[in-house]
């Protein structure tokens, strides 16, 4: 509260009980001061709201999953919780930067992830006004991917400066102006061929990866066993464009499924269907079909649709039902977390 002397002006004009002139005076240039003061500490108080509210509005408290080097985007996983991003791999849902990590965090540390403003990175010499990308490790880069995940996290504002603006990933693939549904629905069983063939073989650590379980195609579940499922407002909803193949596959895909085998063919490393699971027939000894690099030949149309079948089924796969659909012929998630096709 500001201390205010009142000046005491009598009780009629003249009448001699006021204060006299330089009492009054010396009242009001003492409250002009204490005015003054409590000004400048209003003014004080606002610049430390100030100072502090960015900071609050534009960061997000996670938990690290497992040690976090600082200086890198990460991506959230399971309950709050956040792991370095992986833009190399397109059938992960950790390839999608949520915000950026400055400093390093051991396990089980509460971090602040900042998602929106100003950040410096050490060391960096890059011009202004260049888009941000995420390299492999996941730390900010003005190189444009050519793989996995392509996600503009910012702009350069020069020296090691950057403007956060995170914006939708899609997979860093050339994209092909118009397709033919027939030319596209030829490809599409040997294009799933070589995705499945492609996935790792060792359960992944993170839950909602993509990933071979001997001869299915599942999804990794969490560390209870219960099946990933994934966020409200993820996936291709962030996306104000879709290439013409993405969106045909919602479409093809259960076709390819159901033109599969019933039976298992006597080739290793063809996809059949093993009841309503989509496998992958083992070698003659009966060990998994080995994980193989995903080819990048075959044709342009083969080529393009390699990726964006594996980034669509990293999509598709935690948003499928995980009772069987009433329909036959739908794809849905089993008890043991492997791609169907209901009868």
């Amino acid at each position: 509260m500001v201390d205010i002397s009142p000046i005491n002006v009598g009780a009629l004009p003249n009448d001699g009980l006021g204060d006299r002139n330089r009492t009054a005076w010396i009242k009001a240039v003492a409250n002009f001061a204490a005015l003054q003061g409590a000004i400048e500490d209003v003014a004080t108080a606002v610049d430390a709201v100030a100072a502090t509210a960015p900071a609050a509005a534009t960061t997000l408290r996670l938990t690290a999953l497992g040690p976090l080097p600082g200086g890198r985007f990460v991506a959230a996983v399971g309950n709050r919780q956040a792991v370095t991003v992986t833009p190399a791999d397109l059938a992960s849902p950790t390839g999608r930067a949520l915000g950026y990590l400055a400093t390093g965090a051991y396990d089980g540390a509460p971090i602040d992830v900042r998602v929106a403003g100003a950040i410096e990175v050490p060391g960096a010499t890059w011009p202004g006004g260049l888009p941000v990308y995420l390299a492999d490790d996941g730390s900010p880069t003005v190189v444009p991917r050519t793989s996995g995940w392509s996600q503009i996290v910012g702009t350069t504002t020069g020296a090691g400066g950057i403007a956060l603006a995170i914006g939708p990933a899609a997979p860093a693939q050339a994209r092909i102006a118009t397709v033919a549904i027939p030319d596209l629905a030829a490809i599409l069983v040997p294009a799933l061929t070589d995705v499945v063939r492609a996935l790792s073989l060792v359960p992944p650590s993170t839950p909602g990866v993509l990933w071979r379980s001997q001869t299915v195609l599942a999804l990794s579940p969490h560390a209870d066993g219960t099946p990933y499922i994934a966020p409200y407002g993820t996936g291709w909803a962030g996306l104000t464009a879709i290439d013409p193949i993405t969106a045909l596959l919602p479409l093809l895909v259960p076709r390819a499924l159901r033109s599969l085998p019933t039976t298992p063919p006597d080739a290793a490393g063809v996809l059949w269907r093993n009841g309503v699971r989509i496998a992958l027939t083992a070698q003659g000894d009966g060990t998994a079909y080995p994980t193989t690099p995903l080819p990048g030949g075959g044709g342009p149309l083969l080529a393009a649709v390699r990726p964006l079948l594996t980034a669509w089924l990293a999509e598709a796969l935690p948003a499928m039902p995980l009772l069987p659909p009433i329909s036959s012929g739908t794809p849905w998630r089993t008890a043991d977390h492997a791609l169907a096709l209901s009868l």
